[in-house]
């Protein structure tokens, strides 16, 4: 039986794997380069799509494609692109052309032509143009210069935010610092900052503003401390359950096979994280086609098991740690024993409440250890 999924498993992986092949037959056009990749130079485009260079992606050919572009130096898209968009890049974006949806991620953004639907930015600068129009944006940066037009609502946080240009309806920002002309926006306009000197009143006497006061965010804080103190009680209770009631040692035989067999679950974790973009594209593709039920099943199905997976990672993870240390050290007190979980998942709880990659890799190892938990050759313990 286990040998049928391991070896469904590797089909499955195959047939997902060669979605990225060279073939015009596949369901994915995926290109990799180390030169400057141009569209009209090249093949044309007639699937779903991913392009990949270390140099400069040009985009001056119409498609009505969804696609993904990734770029170590830039990308300039100077033509009409329908569908979906992922598009980062290690400089600079800059989108002279029309586009229908993107999400974009690069040091500096700049939109000079037309995005006819929503524009997500997770960029560190995004500035639209005098001319450029926009219908939607949510971003999340550190400085916005609005000087085109924004259809719809601007939506998101940002440090500083320039408006020279006009919102037709409404403005909802987390911000600090403002430079915002009068009259520019036709909606409703609010304002939460850490700033209590946020000039926003000045230009729209009706904009709500929230202020955070120092100790309000004391609470805040507090609230924070309180829910790592509870997650920590939690999963060390967990642990103890894990552990010791029926005497079957269940983290002491996963400690022992997970070590035996690390190379094993640094596969399926880096497996589990490259099947994400081939899953993502296939449910797109399905969606395309008329295959809705079945995409959504899909995405459901992988979703599913790793939101299940992920709310129990820092547990899974920190009660491995804890009790691999304490076999390191043989540590023969239970006391001593205790005190070590509680500290480890003290550590995993207060990290991954600043870092989100440290989050990340967490459930990436957790779901790589009960995978190989589950269909491992069992071992004694040590």
């Amino acid at each position: 039986m286990k040998k049928k999924i391991l070896i469904t498993l590797v089909l499955v992986i195959t047939c997902l794997t060669n979605v990225f092949a060279f073939s015009d037959t596949n369901i994915i056009d995926f290109r990799a380069d180390e030169s400057n990749y141009t569209a009209s130079q090249a093949s044309k485009i007639t699937l779903p799509f991913v392009r990949m260079t270390s140099k400069k992606i040009v985009m001056d050919t119409d498609t009505n494609k969804s696609g993904v572009l990734f770029s170590a130096s830039n990308v300039e898209i100077s033509s009409k692109l329908s569908g979906v968009y992922f598009v980062t890049a290690g400089e600079e974006v800059v989108i002279k052309g029309e586009m229908q949806n993107v999400i974009v991620s690069a040091p500096n953004v700049r939109v000079e032509g037309k995005i006819n639907g929503l524009l997500i930015n997770l960029s560190e600068n995004l500035e639209i143009a005098e001319k450029a129009e926009v219908n939607e944006v949510c971003t999340y940066s550190k400085n916005l210069i609005v000087n085109g037009k924004v259809k719809e609502n601007l939506l998101g946080s940002v440090n500083k935010f320039t408006l020279k240009g006009n919102v037709d309806k409404d403005v909802r920002l987390k911000v600090e610092q403002l430079d915002i002309d009068a009259n520019k926006i036709k909606g409703e306009v609010f304002f939460k900052t850490y700033n209590k000197n946020l000039n926003a009143k000045y230009v729209y006497p009706n904009a709500k503003v929230e202020v955070n006061e120092l100790e309000k965010e004391k609470e805040e804080n507090l609230v924070v401390i309180g829910n790592i103190a509870v997650a920590v009680l939690t999963a060390s209770i967990l642990y103890y359950l894990f552990e010791e009631l029926g005497k079957k040692k269940i983290v002491s035989k996963f400690e022992n096979k997970v070590t035996n067999n690390f190379g094993f679950v640094m596969l399926v974790s880096l497996t589990t994280f490259i099947l994400v973009m081939p899953i993502m594209f296939l449910a797109i593709l399905l969606m395309t086609v008329g295959f809705t039920n079945i995409a959504i099943a899909i995405l459901a199905l992988y979703i599913g098991l790793f939101i299940a997976t992920i709310s129990m990672s820092l547990t899974i993870t920190g009660g491995y740690i804890a009790k691999y240390i304490t076999n390191k050290l043989k540590a023969r007190s239970k006391a001593i024993e205790y005190l070590i979980v509680m500290a480890v998942y003290a550590i995993l709880y207060i990290a991954t409440e600043f870092a989100f990659t440290f989050a990340a890799i967490c459930a990436m190892f957790a779901f790589g250890a009960v995978i190989t938990y589950l269909f491992k050759k069992n071992s004694e313990i040590k």
